[in-house]
């Protein structure tokens, strides 16, 4: 058995960055067993912006608080 097989359980989705209305970007984290991705609340006037807030430090802990508890939208 390849490792691929064996480490696909273990990856989860990434959070990426769209455009959920015109000019209106947010950060949509998927969560394991959830149909309904949950949405940062924090809206961005475009992808760079938004796209740097994900990287960010601040991003990064409101996608594993988000992914992790499926929690509550920050």
């Amino acid at each position: 058995m390849s490792n691929f097989a064996t480490n696909q359980t273990d990856l989860r989705p990434s959070a990426y960055v769209a455009e959920l209305h015109r000019g209106d970007w947010r950060v949509v984290v998927p969560v394991r067993g959830k149909l309904s991705p949950r949405i940062a609340q924090r809206s961005f006037a475009n992808q760079g912006d938004a796209s740097a807030w994900l990287q960010s430090e601040a991003g990064m802990h409101a996608v594993k608080v988000l992914g992790l508890r499926g929690g509550r939208d920050l």
